[in-house]
């Protein structure tokens, strides 16, 4: 069975990833460099490491998935990832498509590179890129972490999704999020800023806007300008910081008093006191358990690669305490 690593990523999609001229490095942060990544492309380096510096935000990311073939990523999207491909935005997709074939070890990296003119790679990299299945060797992305237990109550069969909290990570749970999002009934988030969740490219924006189609309702509390403006100093990416690559505080205020007002469903406060955690947490329909993530703030340097995150759910002992948390805070905000 054929991996899809890297080079089938960057080949199915026409993207370049050698030299000055390398389109692949524009899907990376400022600290990954075109030699580096030709690396991870013929099996040179890990390419799990390069999963974290993943960044389709850019401008020169979205010219690139601007670029694409609509039809293409919807075609490998449901080929390797094996979800529905209606679902999700383009930059979603391409994302999780990065991502899958980054978390290919080293040595599918180096194999699939050495072969790379065997008409085997050829046939199968060109079924992607034409979009039949001819010869394909797709791959399904491994099942998230959740099962599905099957109860009968008075005759009626019930699907109740169920998930170890203990082994979550931001990955399977935001495609728990996902893969449920029928069944939200509020989302609510607690952060200095909440600017991830507007960026137009990345995968909450598409939580969100999802969201919003199905009016669940969400809730939002952000730091007030005056006291973010203090602390993010502290406890942000000095170099992205120096380089001005935050956006501005007031304009990410403005942006969500805009969302909120064009959505009814959406409604955001802004609290005077410093938050000391970032909050997320979704409450379901039916028998799905709540789940909730927490990320603590560092400050000093950033260790964005190893960020203290608690998972857990309704069942857990300190969620109740959290909640508490999260409405005494609505309700001192304005």
């Amino acid at each position: 069975m054929i991996c899809f690593t890297l080079y089938c990523f960057a080949k199915v999609f026409d993207i370049s990833y050698t030299g000055e001229t390398s389109r692949l490095r524009s899907l990376f942060s400022y600290t990954s460099s075109s030699d580096a990544l030709v690396k991870v492309v013929n099996g040179k380096t890990k390419s799990n490491d390069y999963i974290s510096r993943i960044n389709i935000s850019s401008i020169e990311a979205k010219k690139l998935i601007d670029s694409l073939l609509p039809e293409r990523v919807q075609y490998v999207y449901k080929k390797i990832i094996g979800k529905n491909s209606e679902e999700h935005y383009k930059s979603t997709m391409l994302y999780e498509l990065l991502k899958y074939a980054l978390q290919q070890d080293q040595s599918a990296q180096k194999e699939i590179y050495i072969n790379r003119n065997t008409d085997e790679i050829k046939n199968y990299i060109d079924s992607m890129k034409n979009m039949h299945d001819t010869e394909i060797y797709s791959e399904k992305q491994a099942e998230l972490s959740d099962t599905e237990i099957l109860i009968n109550d008075n005759a009626v069969t019930e699907t109740i999704p169920v998930i170890d909290t203990s082994k979550m990570t931001a990955e399977s749970f935001f495609s728990f999020v996902e893969k449920h999002i029928n069944n939200i009934k509020t989302l609510q988030i607690c952060c200095h800023t909440a600017d991830m969740w507007l960026n137009p490219y990345g995968r909450r924006y598409s939580i969100l806007k999802n969201l919003c189609d199905l009016k669940s309702e969400i809730q939002v509390i952000i730091n007030a300008t005056t006291v973010t403006e203090d602390i993010l100093k502290n406890i942000c990416d000095k170099n992205a910081y120096q380089l001005g690559l935050y956006r501005n505080l007031e304009e990410i205020s403005c942006d969500w008093d805009k969302l909120s007002q064009s959505n009814n469903n959406i409604q955001v406060k802004k609290c005077n006191y410093p938050l000391l955690h970032n909050y997320i947490c979704c409450d379901f329909k039916g028998n799905i358990n709540s789940i909730m993530r927490v990320g603590l703030y560092t400050y000093g340097d950033s260790i964005s690669d190893n960020k203290p995150h608690l998972n857990i759910d309704s069942n857990d002992e300190q969620f109740k305490l959290l909640k508490s948390e999260f409405e005494y805070l609505w309700n001192i905000s304005e």
